[in-house]
C-alpha cells in the first residue's frame, strides 16, 4: 500500500491506496508548529499497522515536511519520497524559475495529465488560489497565484475598523442586505468570477480548450457554481499514488 500526503499551509491531507483503490483518507489542520510527538501520535492512529510499503510527500511548509519524513521513517520504516520536478517521469516544465515553483502545483498538473489528459487546466482553492495549466504533451505552461477566501475574510476582519469576521459558505444572493451578508457575497461570489476569468485567459493564451478541473480543500463549496468544472478534492493525492506506482523504492529502512 502507498502512503500519500500532501502538507498545505494550513492542512495535511493523507491518503492510503492499495493500487489505484483509496483505503483511507484523513485531513489534520496545523499551526506550521505540529511536534514530531504530535504527528506520530496522529498517524499512528490513522494508519495504524498497515502494511504501507511506499511513502511520498508533497510539502509547501519545509519544516512540517522534515517532522513527518521522521515520523513516516520511525512508525513505518519507510524512507518517504518528497516530490520535487525532477521526479516526474515525462513531465517538462515550461518555467523560468522551476525551482521557484510549488510542488503542489505540479503535481496537481501531472494527475490532470496523468488521469484526464491533455490540455488541462487545474485550479485549487485553499489557503491560495492557483490556476495551472498543461498542454497535451504533458508539458507544465504555468499559471497564476492569488489570495484564497479564507485569506480574503481574514484581511477585511483584520484590517477595517467596522467589518465583521463571517464564516465562509456559499452566499444565496449576490445582493447583500447586511454587512455580513455583503462580506461573504463578496468573497464567494468575487472567486467565482475570478477563477472563470482567469481560466478563460489562460485558455486563450494557451490555443486550447483545456479540462477544468477544481481541487483543494474549499473546491466542493464553490463546485456547484462552475458549470462544467470536474471537481475531484483528492486530485493531488491520487497523482502523488500514480507516481509512486511507477518508482521502486530500494532504501526501506531496515
Amino acid at each position: 500500500m502507498n502512503l500519500c500526503l500532501d502538507i498545505g499551509n494550513t492542512k495535511i491531507a493523507l491518503a492510503v491506496f492499495s493500487g489505484d483503490k483509496l483505503i483511507r483518507q484523513a485531513r489534520l489542520e496545523h499551526s506550521r508548529t505540529l511536534t514530531h510527538e504530535g504527528f506520530f501520535s496522529y498517524l499512528e492512529k490513522v494508519i495504524g499497522v498497515r502494511s504501507i510499503k511506499k511513502a511520498a510527500i508533497v510539502s509547501v511548509v519545509p519544516d512540517l515536511t522534515k517532522t513527518a519524513s521522521g515520523v513516516i521513517r520511525e512508525l513505518l520504516a519507510v524512507n518517504p519520497l518528497v516530490i520535487h520536478s525532477r521526479l516526474l517521469p515525462g513531465f517538462k516544465v515550461s518555467y523560468r524559475r522551476p525551482e521557484q515553483l510549488g510542488a503542489d502545483r505540479l503535481v496537481n498538473a501531472y494527475a490532470a495529465w496523468k488521469l484526464h489528459g491533455g490540455p488541462a487546466l487545474v485550479v485549487d482553492i485553499g489557503t491560495a488560489v492557483t490556476w495551472d495549466a498543461v498542454d497535451s504533451r504533458g508539458v507544465f505552461r504555468g499559471g497564476a497565484i492569488a489570495p484564497g477566501p479564507g485569506l480574503l475574510l481574514k484581511a477585511l476582519a483584520e484590517r477595517t475598523a467596522q467589518l465583521p469576521e463571517v464564516v465562509l459558505k456559499r452566499a444565496p444572493l449576490a445582493t447583500g442586505r447586511d454587512t455580513a451578508e455583503c462580506v461573504r457575497s463578496g468573497v464567494y461570489w468575487g472567486t467565482v468570477g475570478m477563477v472563470r476569468e482567469l481560466a478563460e485567459r489562460i485558455a486563450r493564451e494557451l490555443q486550447a480548450k483545456p479540462r477544468l478541473l477544481l481541487t483543494g480543500g474549499l473546491g466542493p463549496l464553490f463546485a456547484p457554481d462552475l458549470k462544467g468544472w470536474t471537481c475531484d478534492p483528492l486530485l493531488m493525492l491520487k497523482g502523488i499514488n500514480v507516481l509512486l506506482a511507477g518508482i521502486e523504492i530500494r532504501d526501506k529502512k531496515r
